[in-house]
């Protein structure tokens, strides 16, 4: 019941090794679908006042939606409960613990929240805890995440995301299908404000809330700009399919694998976001949009699924969830290259889908997609994570150079698959073994790039 325990019962409960929320999330239901059904009645009561919908239609409406508002009401509610599992797993990292410290820190300088009045623990207080290989609680990452979204609602609204390309398909699956079916959830005279709580729920709910402030850092752009990003993925490559398959197995599938595809989710997003953030003006809509059309045909994620994947070592997972795995694991190992595709000028009559392959064909021949797995092998330490990110960094932009050496034969008459291959004898490139660590493919990266650098590396 509410006020059952007090925050402070509640995390020394949950220190004591209780699993407890807090009174907020064990409601969120309740609230969820207050703002689902008064969303779902502005609209059909401004049209009943513009005279377009009969009030009998609008009760009718309503009463036949209630299934569909409860399953989206529970959708968001299993998502939330489920990110914060993850992150209170995740505090056994030391790495996290400190992250969630300045995060804390940032909130509450930018007067978000107050650490004394959420009862959040000092920074002396959760170092403590880090030598016990303990970090936030439950309840208190419950305040802190509910913080994080709180803060991008009021960052988020205050832009005119409705005119964004992709805006309709992130805020349509908001409502009930019967609802918008019929209409644009663009028309609903709240739109902005709902396509912002979207946005801000269901980019932490599917990064978490350190991904999106520490690529916003790496990138030097606001966080906001990360969620917008997160928006454009999204929507570009169809992802929600994806996801809906994976939510819907979540709580059946074994731990290990839950868990699993969980971090390789997150892979896949920071893999995305950068990739999307390496692009501006012109270029990214433009590629964008490629991506867009090339990702609404089945048969291109189809084309991309391995014939052997991780998923096939457990053949009792859900059909669909299996599927959905590969699939995740197909666009992460294009991710960077998609948008490495969009943004050079392709020689005429070469479609995205045609120069995919050619790019596939360069990655796995100069070894570049060997490279890509060994950098997302766990670091060991916050310096060796920093190499990391310059490292694919100095990765991607060698791609773009070994690209430009393949396009430019192709542009010279040579069939593309042939440029591939002279390209890479050319620079004496015949690819690279499996890392066993981090260590050994960031050495790998550098060699590679030295290899391709048009001037030598300094010493």
């Amino acid at each position: 019941g509410n006020l059952g325990a007090t925050q402070n019962g509640r995390i020394e409960f949950a220190l004591a090794g209780g699993r407890i929320f807090t009174d907020a999330i064990d409601n969120s239901a309740g609230v969820d679908c207050s703002d689902h059904e008064v969303n779902v009645k502005i609209w059909l009561d401004t049209e009943v006042n513009a005279g377009k919908l009969p009030e009998t239609d609008r009760n009718r409406i309503l009463t036949e939606m209630t299934g569909d508002i409860e399953r989206l009401v529970l959708r968001d509610n299993t998502l939330q409960t489920h990110l914060l599992t993850r992150e209170v797993q995740a505090q056994a990292n030391p790495a996290v613990v400190d992250g969630y410290a300045a995060l804390i820190t940032s909130l509450e300088q930018e007067g978000a929240l107050s650490r004394e009045l959420e009862q959040l623990p000092t920074d002396a207080e959760l170092a403590r805890r880090k030598t016990n290989g303990l970090g936030l609680t439950a309840p208190e990452l419950a305040v802190v995440v509910a913080n994080v979204k709180n803060r991008f609602k009021r960052t988020l609204s205050a832009l005119d995301l409705t005119g964004l390309p992709w805006a309709a398909s992130v805020l349509k699956p908001y409502f009930p299908a019967q609802l918008v079916a019929t209409r644009d959830p663009l028309d609903h005279p709240l739109a902005n404000t709902i396509l912002a709580t979207v946005l801000a729920n269901e980019s932490v709910n599917r990064c978490g809330p350190l991904m999106l402030r520490d690529l916003a850092a790496e990138q030097g752009v606001d966080e906001t700009d990360v969620v917008r990003a997160w928006g454009e993925v999204w929507a570009a490559l169809h992802l929600a399919p994806v996801f809906d398959a994976l939510d819907e197995s979540a709580l059946s599938v074994p731990r290990a694998v839950s868990m699993k595809v969980d971090a390789r989710t997150r892979v896949l997003f920071k893999a995305l976001l950068e990739g999307a953030l390496s692009l501006d003006g012109f270029i990214r809509d433009h590629g964008m949009a490629e991506l867009t059309n090339l990702f609404a045909q089945p048969q291109t994620l189809q084309g991309m699924l391995p014939e052997q994947a991780e998923a096939d070592q457990y053949p009792a997972l859900p059909a669909s969830f299996a599927q959905a795995w590969k699939s995740v694991d197909a666009i992460d190992s294009v991710s960077s290259f998609l948008f490495a595709a969009v943004s050079v000028e392709r020689p005429a009559g070469l479609s995205l889908a045609q120069f995919l392959q050619v790019g596939m064909a360069l990655r796995s021949r100069v070894g570049i997609d060997v490279l890509e797995r060994g950098l997302k092998l766990a670091p060991q330490s916050k310096s060796q994570e920093q190499l990391r990110n310059y490292a694919t960094q100095a990765l991607r932009r060698t791609q773009q150079r070994v690209l430009a050496k393949v396009l430019a034969r192709v542009h010279g008459g040579s069939a593309p698959m042939d440029a591939v291959d002279v390209a890479a004898d050319e620079l004496h490139l015949t690819g690279f073994a499996e890392p066993a660590d981090l260590e050994q493919a960031m050495l790998n990266v550098w060699t590679l790039s030295e290899a391709v650098s048009p001037t030598p590396a300094a010493a």
